[in-house]
Order: C-alpha cells, then structure tokens, then sequence
C-alpha cells in the first residue's frame, strides 16, 4: 500500500502525522498478519514517520527517483488529508496507473470521484483504517475501484474531450 508526496508541504506531513498517531495503532497488528506493506515515498519525511519504519511492514522512502517500480506493485493509494487544497495530482497518477484510492473527503475534494464507486472515502481514524485493511484483503473490491478509477479518468480527464470542450467554448465566444 502506497503513499506518497513531499513532506515539505504542511498538508501531507500533518497527513502522515495523523495516520501515524491515530490509524497505524488500529492496522499495526494487522499488518503482520495480512501481510500488509504500507510504503511512504516523499521528500523531508517527518521524524514521527522514520521511527515507524521497520524494515518488514512499514518503509519510509523518502524521495525516490522515478515512481515506476512502486506504481507497479502498489495495491492501494493512502491518502489521508486533512487540510490544503488544489489538485491531488498523487490521485490522478495512481488511478491512471489502476491503482484504487482511500482517501479522505479532503483528499479527494474537487475531483469528481464517489465514493464506493470509484473510490473510498473515510474521513475518519477508525473507518480509515477498517477500510485500508478491507481494501487490502479482498481483491474483487480493489480491481472493481480500479476499473472504475480509469472509467472516472477518461470521463472527466481525457485530453481529447478537454479539447473538445475547449473548441466548442472558443466557437460560441466567436460565434462561429
């Protein structure tokens, strides 16, 4: 399970804080025994997050040089925002990638996702977790979320029909 963004941005590091403090003690146990990895990749990680890094369930990164390798095998993206705003482009790249999302109602704001449909939102510490652990273990879920992530993308984000829109805006304004 993934998680990633600099820690240099107050946003993701009180995010981080949080899952360490309130959502990790819930799925710790949990981990070992569903063989469960969750991996943190981002620059500047705080120090409450290097000390949970345990070299069998929990990896701190840090900065890494390309994404491929972790957007390869990652089963679910973390996001557990609590404040700040603009595009989750982590978002966006793990669901292009069909990757499934947990996020908070923060997290995903403005993107146009649903939740149970496309993706899952807990805003939470005990229903973030129970669903992380859900999400990990049943399989069915985690490529239903990620069909339907890919199905949000080219709905909403596709280059093409952007362009489209964009034309038909420029015609009307010109009256063309």
């Amino acid at each position: 399970l993934l998680w990633m963004g600099g820690f240099w941005w107050y946003p993701n590091a009180e995010a981080v804080l949080w899952f360490v403090k309130d959502i990790l003690p819930l799925v710790k146990d949990k981990l070992v025994e569903q063989n469960i990895r969750l991996h943190f990749l981002g620059a500047a990680p705080p120090d409450e997050l290097k000390h949970v890094h345990d070299g069998a369930n929990v990896f701190v990164h840090g900065f890494v040089d390309s994404l491929d390798d972790m957007l390869t095998s990652a089963h679910l993206l973390f996001v557990p925002l609590l404040s700040g705003g603009g595009v989750r482009v982590k978002i966006l790249e793990a669901m292009s990638n069909g990757i499934p999302v947990l996020s908070t109602s923060k997290g995903c704001e403005g993107l146009g996702a649903t939740d149970g449909v496309d993706i899952v939102v807990r805003d939470d510490a005990a229903g973030f977790a129970e669903a992380l652990l859900e999400i990990a273990a049943d399989r069915e879920m985690r490529v239903r979320l990620s069909l339907a992530c890919r199905n949000l993308l080219l709905e909403k984000y596709n280059l093409q029909q952007t362009i489209r829109e964009k034309d038909g805006i420029y015609r009307r304004l010109l009256g063309v």
